[in-house]
C-alpha cells in the first residue's frame, strides 16, 4: 500500500500492526526518518527491542530465510526485533517477495530503505499492491514540507523565528532533508553564539561569506599534487568532510575538460584552440595551469580516476560507512 509521507506521517499510530516497511528515494534524510518514525513507534511504553542493521550486500544465499526463521515466532519474553536492510541493489528482491508474506510474528519487524525505485522494480511492484506491506516514496522537499520542517527544528530549539524569516529559509536551503538539517544545525548554532541576536537573513550572509572560496583554485592544487592549505581548504570546500560527493562531482567535471581537450589535439586541433573551444571557458588565471595538466595527465590515469571517483560517489550516495574514508583514499593518489 502507497502512502505519501505526510500522510504516513500524520498516520504513523495506524500503523502499530503493520510489520513491513519500504520506504525508497533520492531524500536520503526523509527515508532516514520514516525509518526512526517506525522504530519509535514499535519502541512506545519502554517496549524492550533489538535492532539489527545491515546493507543487502553483507547477505549471502539463505541469510534472509535463516533470520526470519529464526525470529519469526514468539519470543518468551516478548522483546521486539526489527531488521533494518539498506538495499544496495535489487539482488535480494526475488528473496523479499518469497520471504515476507510468510512472517506471522508481530514482535518481528522488517524495514527496507532504498534508493529511487524504478517503476519496474518487482519490490516496489510487491509492496505497492499488497494491503498490509507500506511503502513510502521519499522525493525532494517540496516547498510546504521544507517550511513546516524548519518551523519544527527550530521551535524545537526555541528560536523564535517569523514565518517570513522562515520562508527565506525556504528558498536558500537544498531541497534534501538531510542537508537541510545539516544546515539548521550550523544556523542555530551560529545564531546562539552571536553577541546580538541577527535576523536569519543576516546570519545567511555571513555563512555564505565564510564558505565562499576560489573553487578553480583549489581543485586545480588538488590536480596539480599542491598539499599546501590542503586540509582548511578541504575543510571549506566540503563544509568539514559533510559535502564529500561535490568535491567528487568538480573533480569529474574537470577530469572530463582535461579529457575532452586530449581528445580534440588527437583530432589535429592545437592545444591552445582546443582549450578555448570548452565551454565554460577556462578562466585566464589558471588558464596555463590547465594546459600543463592536458600534458602531464595521461589518459590512461585520468579514466582510472574518473572509474575510482564514480565508486566513491555511488558509495556517498547509499550512504555506506567507508564512504568518506574510500574518497580520502582516492584523493591521496593526486598527491
Amino acid at each position: 500500500m502507497i502512502f505519501k509521507f505526510e500522510s504516513f506521517e500524520k498516520n504513523i499510530l495506524d500503523l502499530q500492526k503493520n510489520n513491513c516497511f519500504l520506504f525508497h528515494g533520492s531524500n536520503i534524510g526523509k527515508v532516514d526518518d520514516c525509518s526512526s518514525f517506525i522504530v519509535n513507534l514499535k519502541g512506545q511504553d519502554d517496549q524492550k527491542f533489538e535492532r539489527i542493521s545491515i546493507h543487502s550486500e553483507e547477505l549471502k544465499k539463505g541469510d534472509l530465510y535463516e533470520f526470519v526463521r529464526k525470529y519469526n515466532q514468539p519470543n518468551i519474553f516478548g522483546n521486539l526485533v526489527i531488521l533494518s536492510i539498506y538495499l544496495n541493489n535489487e539482488k535480494i528482491n526475488k528473496d523479499l517477495i518469497s520471504v515476507l508474506p510468510q512472517i506471522t510474528n508481530q514482535n518481528l519487524t522488517i524495514i527496507l530503505k532504498s534508493g529511487q525505485l524504478s517503476p519496474r522494480s518487482t519490490l516496489r511492484f510487491f509492496f505497492e499492491k499488497e494491503k498490509n506491506f507500506i511503502i513510502v516514496p521519499c522525493y525532494e522537499e517540496n516547498k510546504l514540507e521544507k517550511i513546516q520542517l524548519i518551523s519544527q527544528i527550530l521551535k524545537k530549539e526555541n528560536m523564535n523565528v517569523s514565518l517570513s524569516d522562515i520562508k527565506i529559509l525556504a528558498d536558500k536551503l537544498p531541497n534534501q532533508r538531510l542537508e537541510i538539517k545539516n544546515e539548521l544545525e550550523k544556523i542555530i548554532v551560529l545564531h546562539k553564539n552571536m553577541k546580538k541576536e541577527l535576523s536569519i537573513e543576516s546570519i545567511l550572509t555571513y555563512r555564505a561569506e565564510w564558505l565562499e572560496m576560489d573553487h578553480t583554485k583549489f581543485i586545480d592544487s588538488i590536480m596539480l599534487g599542491k598539499s599546501d592549505n590542503f586540509v582548511k581548504d578541504y575543510n571549506k570546500f566540503t563544509d568539514f568532510g559533510s559535502d564529500n560527493i561535490k568535491l567528487v562531482n568538480y573533480l569529474l567535471e574537470h577530469l572530463f575538460r582535461i579529457l575532452i581537450v586530449q581528445n580534440k589535439i588527437k583530432e589535429g586541433i592545437n592545444l591552445q584552440d582546443a582549450v578555448k573551444k570548452l565551454s565554460p571557458p577556462i578562466f585566464f588565471k589558471y588558464h596555463d595551469s590547465f594546459c600543463k595538466q592536458v600534458s602531464f595527465l595521461k589518459k590512461e590515469k585520468i579514466n582510472i580516476m574518473i572509474k575510482r571517483l564514480y565508486k566513491c560517489k555511488k558509495s556517498l550516495i547509499e550512504g555506506h560507512p567507508s564512504s568518506n574514508y574510500l574518497f580520502q583514499i582516492t584523493l591521496l593518489d593526486f598527491f
